[in-house]
């Protein structure tokens, strides 16, 4: 799920919002999933 030409500012929240919701969603041993984000 990209975005394109978003100002980095949103991108990052949009980064740090896909990782919480990865985080509640996914198993806790899969670490490396959301460390690619």
């Amino acid at each position: 799920m990209k975005v394109p030409q978003t100002p980095s500012h949103a991108c990052h929240l949009t980064r740090k919002i896909h990782q919480r919701e990865l985080t509640k969603s996914l198993p806790k041993n899969k670490p490396q999933v959301h460390a690619s984000y």
